[in-house]
């Protein structure tokens, strides 16, 4: 399958980052000379939720009332990650209370997996 610049999905040479879109969207982490500490789960999502919060990198900041970082336990054995808040989903604060969480309560409840 080829993209619209006629470059291969299946060519070994093929980046995501060297298409402009992409580039635009995406900027690299400054390298850091600081060994990493493993920090316990809970430390470190809320650390994620703060920088998720003060995030400027691209231009989705810009379109949502709030950050939706999501909920639940830091050691789960299933992750459940959605595309992208919702108006509900971002009003809340919460992910998947829009239309999109109720379909998924459907799935998971035919699936035999709701609780």
């Amino acid at each position: 399958m080829a993209c619209r610049d006629g470059t291969h999905r299946g060519n070994r040479s093929f980046s995501w980052r060297s298409h402009s879109y992409v580039q635009e969207f995406v900027t690299p982490l400054p390298a850091t000379s600081a060994p990493r500490v493993k920090e316990p789960a809970k430390t470190a999502l809320a650390k994620l939720r703060t920088d998720e919060a003060n995030c400027t990198r691209c231009p989705l900041y810009k379109f949502g009332t709030q950050v939706v970082p999501g909920e639940g336990r830091a050691h789960s054995r299933l992750m459940m990650v959605g595309e992208q808040p919702g108006d509900k989903e971002d009003l809340a604060g919460r992910p998947f209370v829009g239309p999109a969480g109720r379909l998924l309560d459907e799935a998971l409840e035919q699936a035999g997996t709701a609780t």
